[in-house]
């Protein structure tokens, strides 16, 4: 009788190792289509021209000395960033550029469906799991959309997609890199492993300020931890690199010039420094709290199954899991008062003492009081699960989506390209305590875990699905309209005039060409080489 069960569950295994594998390469090849397909026609936007052009040459072409000149520019007179750098790059290939944006994102699904299976113990169920996380880490660019409205302005938007999901890939390779050698107990690093890490850590830091951040914050939680387990020299070598060069950044002069002040008609600039930071943390409580609940519901449903998980299998004490329900509580009662303060608070409309008579008003103040509550207990229960290894990528993930949120909520800014680095990182957290939970729950129980992996993925391909479905034929038809509008630049003529649309159909997707538009128009007028007889103009 053993005989027979143990032939069961070893073809039970093998059948849910080709299901998980099937459906894996299902989503590789469907998701990487979509990418092609709406990556077959670039749109130029304002900043993507800008950097074009910067050789002076037609069609983006340039050299060596040329992108160093950009890039020295950038490091030091414009915003310290060598994202521009290689978007201009990128862009010096007319011919290609649309097969490398979708590449980034190919690029991008790879490395997430690596970092999501590097995380996950490795056992007899190793190709469920393979098949799994590259499930999970395909879907997840697709999925993410569903939570951030302004996702795919950011996707289609290309001087973005440089800056925002290949810097986000590169710094995902640091993170997994070092947490994989501090789990795996690896002292033995060669120079080449060394040399990798050092130079992607050195080009993440450069790329964004945001990801400088991020990688300090990354070097505290996995400075702290080492202190505990004394990984050796070397890993301490590359951590200080990996610290210093992300600080060593915003020491460059160009990461100062483009400083500004934010005027906020909240803002008392009368008022004491700590009382001005209380009003910035309310609003944008306020706001994250009212517009983001389907990821914090999500975030909550799988964080409980991972204590539930790993409480029941004495990884963590049994009061983790009371201290998140605590936590949950809190969280429930910040929405719920978030949503009782009026929307006015975002219009703009309000005077001064309106704004403050809203911010601390009892309902706001109790608000803020349950969300750092919720927020503190999590981050105590983190940090605590961070020594322990098995736990370290969920503790890792969070805290980063908590840097994140740093430079949204020190300028003020609610929503778009500045919340994308923690509003991922969260997704990420969650995802990854999900499948530690799962990893744990198909030890003793795997139908059940195969029962809730299942439900899961299924969950996300019908949310990836949704969106595809919704933005291809949005994609397609800005693509239509301005494959129409280039071809009437290519063969206007002197004395001809090409109206261009303020907008194209779909603003969501691309955003204005900016301002009157005269800059845009320079640009393109430069990048194909366009007479100057011919005369383009921005109709309404």
């Amino acid at each position: 009788m053993s005989k027979q069960n143990s032939k069961r569950a070893t073809q039970a295994h093998w059948g849910n190792a080709g299901l998980s594998l099937l459906f894996a390469l299902v989503c590789v090849l469907g998701v990487s289509v979509f990418w092609v397909v709406t990556w077959k026609t670039p749109v130029w936007l304002q900043d993507d021209l800008l950097f074009a052009t910067r050789s002076g040459n037609a069609y983006g072409e340039t050299d060596l000395s040329s992108l160093w000149q950009g890039l020295m520019l950038d490091l030091f007179e414009r915003n310290s960033r060598s994202a521009d750098f290689f978007a201009q790059l990128f862009f010096s290939n007319s011919t290609l550029l649309g097969f490398w944006m979708a590449a980034i994102f190919v690029f991008f699904s790879a490395v997430l469906s690596w970092f999501f299976y590097s995380a996950l113990p490795k056992n007899d169920w190793y190709l469920v799991v393979l098949g799994t996380t590259t499930s999970f880490g395909v879907l997840t660019p697709l999925v993410y959309p569903f939570f951030d409205a302004s996702a795919f302005a950011t996707y289609f938007f290309m001087s973005a997609t440089v800056g925002y999901v290949l810097g986000f890939s590169w710094i995902l390779l640091v993170i997994g890199w070092l947490r994989n050698v501090l789990v795996n107990r690896k002292t033995d690093l060669s120079i080449v492993k060394i040399s990798f890490v050092a130079a992607t850590s050195t080009l993440v830091a450069f790329h964004h300020e945001v990801l400088a951040l991020l990688q300090l914050m990354l070097v505290i939680v996995l400075g702290m931890v080492s202190f505990k387990l004394k990984p050796g020299r070397n890993y301490w070598l590359v951590l200080g690199w990996v610290g210093l060069i992300s600080i060593l950044r915003f020491f460059t002069p160009g990461m100062w010039k483009r400083s500004e002040v934010y005027e906020w008609a909240f803002l008392d600039p009368q008022a004491s420094a700590g009382t001005q930071y209380l009003s910035r943390l309310i609003y944008f409580l306020t706001y994250f709290l009212s517009h983001n609940q389907v990821l914090l519901i999500g975030t909550a449903v799988a964080f409980t199954y991972f204590y539930f998980q790993l409480t029941k299998h004495r990884i963590l004490p049994a009061w983790m899991l009371s201290a998140h329900y605590l936590s949950l509580a809190g969280l429930a009662s910040a929405i719920h008062l978030a949503q009782r303060l009026p929307e006015s608070l975002y219009v703009g409309t309000l005077e001064l003492n309106q704004y403050q008579e809203i911010l601390f008003s009892k309902t706001a103040l109790l608000m803020a009081a349950f969300a750092l509550t919720s927020l503190t207990l999590q981050l105590l229960n983190l940090i605590l699960a961070a020594f322990n290894l098995k736990t370290l990528a969920v503790s890792l993930t969070f805290a980063l989506a908590l840097a994140g949120f740093l430079v949204p909520f020190k300028l003020s800014f609610l929503s778009g390209r500045p919340l994308f680095y923690g509003l991922f990182f969260l997704l990420l957290s969650a995802i990854l305590a999900f499948l530690q939970g799962w990893s744990l729950h198909c030890i003793k129980h795997p139908a059940r875990g195969m029962l809730a992996v299942c439900l899961a993925v299924s969950c996300f391909l019908g949310i990836g699905v949704f969106e595809a479905k919704t933005v291809m034929p949005k994609m397609l038809a800005n693509q239509k309209a301005w494959t129409q509008i280039v071809n009437q630049v290519a063969t206007c003529k002197d004395g001809e005039q090409v109206v261009f649309p303020a907008r194209l159909s779909y603003r969501e997707l691309h955003s204005p060409f900016g301002d009157d538009g005269k800059q845009y128009l320079q640009h393109l007028r430069d990048y194909y080489a366009i007479p100057q007889g011919c005369q383009l103009v921005v109709g309404n």
